[in-house]
């Protein structure tokens, strides 16, 4: 997994993670643009062309790593029989919740995601009965991942301050905060600024969580 290939340094985590929100910030504006001025299916063409291209290079790495250039850790060679394999999960999970905050963390992820959810669905049928535009629902995308790549670039500092368990509060309480003032306000422009929130409504859920479970994990 991505801790493995960061050699287990959990506070850099969000330095990598941060590429994968910078092409999602880029596409999210584009296809806005591309929606606005031509029509639903450049977006969807373009998409797909963009898929293809990281599918082609993701098989190329694949064929390095099967050639050895890198082996995770995490790998095993003992994979359970068929007949087995639900004994085994049930046996890995029983473990993991017996892990000190496990339980805790799971149903706070199960909660947080759960809000966050109908932000995923229902944004963009809010912001258009707003009378916001395609191209301007593109930016508003756009803005939330922007601040979203500013706390993972911020990552390492933030969790050498703060530690993992703080940035999933802190995450947490940003969400409660967005997800009610979206239910009031009907500006659209202040629609806009509540998106700067997304950072840490994700962001540093996203961080924390990982880092928190990576943490309490026995390296097994």
């Amino acid at each position: 997994n991505a801790l493995d290939v960061l050699a287990g340094n959990r506070t850099r985590y969000g330095l990598l993670r941060r590429w994968g929100s910078l092409g999602y910030m880029v596409a999210v504006v584009v296809c806005g643009q591309l929606g606005q001025r031509y029509s639903i299916l450049s977006p969807l063409a373009a998409s797909g062309a963009v898929l293809f291209v990281a599918g082609l290079i993701a098989w190329s790495w694949g064929r390095r790593a099967d050639a050895g250039c890198y082996q995770s850790p995490m790998v095993r060679s003992d994979l359970p029989a068929a007949g087995l394999w639900w004994r085994e999960i049930r046996s890995s999970w029983s473990e993991v919740l017996n892990l000190p905050g496990m339980p805790a963390l799971f149903l706070a992820g199960v909660l947080g995601w759960m809000a966050s959810s109908t932000y995923q669905i229902f944004f963009t049928i809010h912001a258009d009965a707003l009378g916001m535009s395609e191209g301007l629902i593109g930016v508003a995308l756009g803005l939330a991942v922007m601040s979203e790549i500013v706390l993972l670039s911020l990552s390492r500092q933030l969790l050498t301050r703060w530690g993992a368990r703080t940035l999933l509060a802190v995450g947490l309480s940003a969400a409660a905060l967005r997800w009610s003032l979206y239910a009031v306000l009907t500006n659209p422009y202040v629609v806009l600024v509540l998106q700067t929130l997304h950072g840490f409504t994700f962001g540093a859920l996203q961080v924390g969580a990982v880092t928190y479970l990576h943490a309490q994990a026995p390296p097994e």
